[in-house]
């Protein structure tokens, strides 16, 4: 049976062991980064189904991550984590990229997976 892909970006690396096991339970297939700039280059070679990226990044935030990826020609669809940071500029440009989603921290397994199944994955 075919795995969905899930790349998830986040510097923390306790999230993104904690994020992968349980996706992983849950079926997906996961990879994982630390650095937004090195996630991009791996999807400059591969195809996932979701980026699951923390919008505070020190190399880049989300939204410049978000910019990287159109500039290259790359879509895929993105689920943007958030503390609460950049707020103003993550609500205009949501409202400019309607295909973006995001989620507040902190979150529960089961709400990701809601809005995961959201975006038919």
């Amino acid at each position: 049976m075919f795995k969905k892909k899930i790349l998830i970006v986040d510097d923390e690396i306790t999230i993104l062991t904690v994020l992968k096991r349980l996706l992983e339970k849950a079926g997906y297939k996961v990879i994982t980064f630390n650095k937004a700039k090195n996630a991009l280059e791996f999807l400059n070679k591969e195809v996932v189904d979701l980026v699951i990226i923390d919008l505070f990044m020190p190399d880049l935030n989300g939204i410049e991550f978000c910019r990287a990826l159109s500039a290259g020609g790359i879509r895929t669809r993105i689920l943007f984590m958030t503390g609460g940071y950049f707020e103003e500029q993550l609500q205009a440009f949501l409202s400019k990229n309607k295909e973006i989603s995001y989620i507040e921290k902190p979150f529960t397994l089961k709400e990701l997976i809601e809005v995961i199944k959201k975006l038919d994955l």
